[in-house]
Parts: C-alpha cells; sequence; structure tokens
C-alpha cells in the first residue's frame, strides 16, 4: 500500500498562496493542509497511510475546483465551502510532489513540494546468521545472536524492533537489514518490526523465537514440580509424587548429581537382590530359565531401582548395543542376563567410588560379550575364515555410524583380528559358554587398520572371562584392541556418534551439530567418561527448554513403566511384561540390530488400543481399600473436583486443555443413568466416590493424548 508523509517541519502554515496561470477568475489560496480528524501538525509528526482525505483549506474554492497531485487527479475531491476541499490521496511512486488547484474558470495555485509520498517496508523473513540457529528464525536466550531481516523499502537509518526493544539495524540494502537480536530473559515469541526514517513500518508478528535449546549452561534457579517431573521421564521412568516432591527446588546440576551418584549401597543391593529372586532356586547360569523369567527379572529392575538413571542408561544401552536373547538357545540363553549386568554397570563392577561412566572399557568389554559374540557371528569367526559381520556392526551401529571413518578394507582387516572365540559346553553343565582361543585368532601377518599396523587382537588389559579354566589371554595382543584403535584414531567421529544419540535419548530428536559437537568435545576431554556428558545434559537449560518438553513419543517401555511408577500402582512383573509383549516392546527382545524404532511408528491404532487395554487392566485391579488410592490423591481438604483433576493431571504429565480439564471435572461431577448423563453428589470424604472416580480419572487422562508425549 502506498503511504505518505508532509514533508514541512511540524507547524500550522499560513501559506496565503495567490493564484497563478489563470487570468481571469478571482485569485484564491491554499492556506492549510491538515489530516480529516487531525492538524498540520499532527500529520507531520504522525504516520498516515494510502487512501488517506486530507482537508484543504483556503479561499475561493468552486465546488466544480479540480485537484491534482502532481500530474495525478485525486481520486475524490468535496467540496465543502469556498474555504475548504476534502481529497483522498491516489497512489504515488516514492518522492516530493506538488498539489495543484484549478478552478473552472482556469484560475489554479500550485504548492511546491507539498507532499513526500513513500513506499511502507515490508517484511518476508528473520533468520539468525550465526550460533547453532543460523537459518532459522532462532534467538539465543543467553547471547546476541546475529540476525538479516530481508523484505522491501528499507531505507538507510532503519531501526529494528525485536519484542518492543530498539536496537540499530545495519542498512545492507532495500531488501536487507542485518542487527544483533538483543538479549532476553526467558524464552518467548518476539514480534519483529522496521521502522523507516519516515515513520512508516512493517512488523511480523510472534516471528522470532527466543530458545534455550541448544544452551548446556545449568538450568538457573530451583526446579518447580513440573520441571522435576520432565526430569525424571527423561533420566528415568517417571517418579512418584513423594519423589518430585522431595526435590523440588533444588537446581538441575544438584539432582543431576544425585541421579549420577550410583553407588553399591543397600538399597541398590536390596532390589538386586529382589530381582535375583525371581529366579528361585535355579539362577544363571544354567539352560533351566526360560525367556520370560530373564524378561520379568530385568522388568523388576526398571520397575524398582530409586536409582532410576541406572536402569535408564541399561536401557538406552540395551537399545544401542541391540541384541535379542531369540537368537540364544536354551543353553546360551543366560548371556543376556550377563549382557544386561554389563550395560548396568559399564563394563566393571561398581565400586566404593560409584559408577564408572567409562565408554571405552564398556566397548571393550561388549566386544567380548557372550551373547553379543553370538549375536554378531563373532563365534564364529576363526582363523583362516574371519566374519566381517563383526567389526562392521561394531562401527556402524554402536561406535562411528555408517560410512563415517572406515573403509570396507578396514572392516576386512579387523575382521582378521576379531578371530578366536568359540562357543564350548561346560563340562558336567548343561548351559554353554564362549571362550577365546590363541590358535583360533589369525595371528599370521601385521594388520593394517585406518592406516596403523599391529596384530590388534582383544584387548590383553581387559581379560575375557573367567572361568575354572582361569583367565584366557592372548600376550601378542599389546595394542589396546580394536576399540582402543578406533577411539585413538577416530576420535571425532566416535564422540559425535554417541553423544549425538544421548542428545537424541535425553533432549531431543533434531539436536545442533553444534550442541553434539560441544558434549563429544567433553567425553573427549574426560577420556571418554560419559560422567560430564551426562551431567551437563540432565542440569542443562536445554532439559528444560519448550522444544525439548513433550518432543518425544513414548515408546512402550517408557508409556507403561512411567504411569506405575509415578502412580505407585502395584503390578506383577507377569503383568507388565504381557502388556508390553502386546505394546511388541518386550525387553531382552528388540527386532534387529537397529534396535526399536523411535517416534510415531508407536502410535499407530492397534499399539493404541493395546496401550487402553494396558490402562484399563491395571486401574480396575485397583482394590476396594483405599491403600493404593490415597497417596495418588491430593491432601485431604484439597480434593475437589477440579483439584483432584489438577493433581491427577500432574501426577502422570499431562497438561489439559481447559475443554479437556472441564471435560474431566464433568466425568466426576456426572454419571451415566441408562443412556442419560446425570449430575452426580460428589463426596470427596467418601472412599467409594473417590475410589470410583480417581479410577476413572486415572484411565482417562492417561489416554489423553499428551499423555503419551514426554
Amino acid at each position: 500500500m502506498q503511504s505518505f508523509r508532509r514533508a514541512w517541519a511540524g507547524v500550522v502554515l499560513a501559506l496565503a498562496m495567490v493564484g497563478c496561470g489563470g487570468s481571469s477568475g478571482p485569485s484564491f489560496a491554499i492556506t492549510a493542509l491538515g489530516l480529516v480528524g487531525g492538524d498540520l501538525e499532527a500529520t507531520a509528526a504522525g504516520e498516515i497511510t494510502g487512501n488517506e482525505v486530507f482537508t484543504i483549506r483556503g479561499v475561493g474554492f468552486d465546488p466544480a475546483s479540480e485537484f491534482y497531485f502532481g500530474a495525478t487527479a485525486a481520486p475524490t475531491l468535496v467540496f465543502v465551502s469556498a474555504t475548504e476541499l476534502r481529497v483522498t490521496t491516489p497512489p504515488m511512486p516514492e518522492g516530493v510532489v506538488d498539489i495543484r488547484i484549478v478552478n473552472p474558470d482556469g484560475a489554479e495555485t500550485t504548492l511546491e513540494g507539498a507532499f513526500t509520498f513513500a513506499v511502507a517496508p515490508t517484511l518476508a523473513a528473520v533468520v539468525a546468521l550465526d550460533g547453532p540457529g543460523v537459518g532459522t528464525s532462532l534467538a539465543l536466550v543467553d547471547d546476541r545472536t546475529a540476525l538479516e531481516l530481508t523484505g522491501t523499502g528499507f531505507k538507510t537509518g532503519a531501526t529494528v524492533w525485536i519484542d518492543g526493544i530498539e536496537v540499530v539495524g545495519t542498512f545492507v540494502n532495500a531488501t536487507t537489514l542485518q542487527c544483533a537480536a538483543p538479549n532476553l530473559p526467558t524464552e518467548r515469541v518476539a514480534d519483529v518490526a522496521v521502522r523507516n526514517p519516515e515513520g512508516l513500518r512493517a512488523t511480523l508478528v510472534e516471528t522470532l523465537t527466543y530458545t534455550q535449546r541448544y544452551s548446556l549452561a545449568p538450568q538457573p534457579g530451583g526446579l518447580s514440580e513440573d520441571q522435576v517431573r520432565h526430569l525424571l521421564r527423561r533420566a528415568g521412568f517417571g517418579a512418584s509424587d513423594t519423589s518430585v516432591l522431595a526435590l523440588r527446588n533444588r537446581t538441575g546440576s544438584s539432582i543431576a548429581d544425585s541421579l549420577l551418584n550410583i553407588r553399591a549401597d543397600a538399597a541398590l543391593n536390596a532390589v538386586e537382590s529382589n530381582a535375583f529372586a525371581i529366579f528361585e532356586d535355579t539362577p544363571p547360569p544354567s539352560a533351566e530359565i526360560n525367556a520370560r523369567t530373564y524378561q520379568e527379572w530385568h522388568i523388576h529392575l526398571l520397575r524398582n531401582n530409586e536409582k532410576t538413571l541406572q536402569e535408564r542408561l541399561a536401557w538406552f544401552l540395551h537399545n544401542h548395543f541391540a541384541t535379542s536373547q531369540t537368537a540364544l538357545g536354551g543353553g546360551e540363553r543366560w548371556w543376556i542376563y550377563e549382557q544386561i549386568q554389563l550395560l548396568r554397570s559399564f563394563g566393571k563392577p561398581i565400586g566404593e567410588g560409584g559408577l564408572d561412566f567409562n565408554w571405552r572399557e564398556l566397548c571393550i568389554r561388549i566386544c567380548k560379550d557372550r551373547a553379543m559374540l553370538r549375536w554378531l557371528d563373532g563365534i564364529n569367526s576363526r582363523n583362516g575364515a574371519p566374519n566381517e559381520n563383526f567389526p562392521r556392526e561394531l562401527w556402524e551401529l554402536f561406535m562411528l555410524g555408517e560410512g563415517r571413518g572406515y573403509t570396507q578394507e578396514d572392516i576386512v582387516q579387523a575382521s582378521r583380528a576379531f578371530t578366536g572365540f568359540r562357543r564350548v559346553d561346560v563340562e558336567g553343565q548343561e548351559y554353554d559358554t564362549v571362550r577365546y582361543e590363541k590358535n583360533g585368532h589369525d595371528a599370521a601377518d601385521p594388520k593394517t587398520i585406518f592406516g596403523v599396523t599391529g596384530n590388534f587382537g582383544y584387548d590383553s588389559v581387559s581379560p575375557y572371562h573367567e572361568d575354572g579354566a582361569g583367565i584366557d589371554v592372548d600376550d601378542r595382543d599389546t595394542d589396546g584392541g580394536i576399540v582402543a584403535l578406533t577411539l585413538r584414531e577416530r576420535p571425532v567421529e566416535a564422540s559425535t556418534f554417541i553423544c549425538r544419540k544421548l542428545a537424541e535419548t535425553f533432549l531431543y530428536d533434531d539436536v545442533s551439530d553444534a550442541l553434539v559437537e560441544e558434549l563429544a568435545q567433553m567425553l573427549r576431554d574426560n577420556d571418554w567418561n560419559m560422567r560430564p556428558v551426562l551431567r551437563a545434559m540432565i542440569g542443562s537449560k536445554a532439559m528444560f527448554s519448550a522444544h525439548t518438553r513433550k518432543s518425544q513419543i513414548k515408546q512402550p517401555v517408557e508409556f507403561v513403566l512411567q504411569f506405575l511408577r509415578n502412580t505407585d500402582i502395584d503390578a506383577t512383573e507377569s503383568r507388565i511384561r504381557g502388556a508390553l509383549d502386546s505394546l511388541q516392546q518386550e525387553p531382552l527382545e528388540p527386532p534387529g540390530v537397529e534396535g526399536w524404532p523411535r517416534g510415531s511408528a508407536w502410535m499407530g491404532g492397534q499399539a493404541m488400543l493395546e496401550r487402553i487395554n494396558f490402562l484399563r487392566d491395571v486401574v480396575r485391579d485397583l482394590d476396594d481399600t483405599p491403600t493404593q488410592i490415597n497417596p495418588i490423591l491430593p491432601p485431604v481438604g484439597q480434593r475437589s473436583p477440579g483439584e483432584i483433576v489438577d493433581h491427577l493431571a500432574r501426577l502422570i504429565g499431562v497438561e489439559l486443555t481447559v475443554f479437556a480439564r472441564t471435560a474431566m471435572i464433568e466425568y466426576v461431577t456426572t454419571e451415566l443413568s441408562g443412556d442419560v448423563v446425570v449430575p452426580f453428589d460428589f463426596d470427596p470424604t467418601d472412599e467409594r466416590d473417590l475410589r470410583m472416580k480417581t479410577r476413572g480419572l486415572l484411565y482417562l487422562l492417561a489416554q489423553y493424548h499428551d499423555g503419551h508425549r514426554q
């Protein structure tokens, strides 16, 4: 739209211009110009847009007078009196324009340079020029992000306004401005406006997003109850109300330290003993234990270990080093038990200093893990017949990523290094084991991998399994093994690969390269110890950013365990295993070497129906006593329908819309009489009313779409 501004200073002008160009008519003059509804001074100081109506004051005007802006006639001209006309401005190119009035007798008067027409700028886009959000409309909360604004009609001296704060714009050309985004204290969506020197402006509403999604700086201040619940969904499998309230108001870094403090204390010993008791009189190793028993042992740990990060990490690693017990025969099945224990301890027993999160040690141990050797055909790789599957999957899936830093020849040579293990029967026992035999290892010639030549057998500093024959160590191996070689020769690829997977698990899927590299640098600087990486993520601003919260679809294990942990509802390991079987995510049985899928793959119609069936069963089985109901409810005296709805929604991590909240309250205060909904006189002191409506609310709330995200 065309716009214009008076060119003069803001004063009322008495022009007293005499007519010229007409010789026969009476002389006449323009004495003042002003917007309808305003005066001349307001016109000069304010902003006006196209098709505005102006009052022309003077003397000698005629009903048949003509009014021109340069050579363009006014679209409309209204004769008010011999001393006043009203005209509408036409569309005009940018520039200074004379105005001219012509009377019927030919008399005319001209006012040179009366108006300066200006085209209003347009604003098309705002993008970041630097930082991890480069190329997007994202500014960092704790940094002055360089921005580029594109549009039309920009002028030298233009100013930029962001969230109402004026910043100086650098004029590049008529279509480009640059500026630095001002610091804002919190995440928000901001308006961006451009204002040219003559006052005309353009605005993009809510176009610049201030985010802390890229920041690994500690989240400031104490965490709210809602933030604690979010953190424990990501760094665990949820938590009871009591556990959440105990952590409220602590900083994110402080909670991270507590979660990472995993020691072999009485509590951990108790939960592990209770899980082990599931094997009853036939503990592993044994060929008599069926697959379901191993799953229920694992489920007990996932459900009950209060050191929730230990099990969350073990589950992450189980999916990363995806190994299924379906590939193991009866005499081999105990190997999956051993592997899960390996993942839970990062490769070595938890000592006095607590869990050692050493990625190098874990990768070395996983290469000698019986279940992994069976899963990737490592036990079928012999001198003279090396199997390439093991090194290919080690690099592609576990350490580097597909095609990153290795060649086919590297795989061929590494397959020679991964020779020497075979499955053997244990004398006098029904179960099997795996042993390393030197004569099965290819040591005929040195191997060149990543351009380095050496023996590259299994790492002698981390000997294999101890059995009745003792530890069999190959003294020819002094190079640290393939794992040590990989981390030494491909440190960037190795560190960014695992840190990206960690960030996608604990934070969000579309994690930036810059954030991944920051985490990877921590991992390299700390000699492959993951503790600093985990601590940084768990307590970071990124963890609590709007982009992170509710950005992930819960996998079945997360959905089931979070519901049970959040509500503290009892369910047997057998029932949980059955539910996860129906939901197609049974522990210890990933579908392939890539592990389980993520995201929308879990939101199909049948999958959602099975989730609802699980909720129905566990909620329906709440017994007739209030022992499992009262801990779920808000305190006595705070049990109005609205208070109960709000409390239960917080408990299971559901953020209700106004409409949904109203519907939940209506459920509490109504009931069905036949096919008719009638009022229900809900009594918060009546145990039957509380039990009935609480069970129903849990069932309804957990089905709400928000309950399937974390």
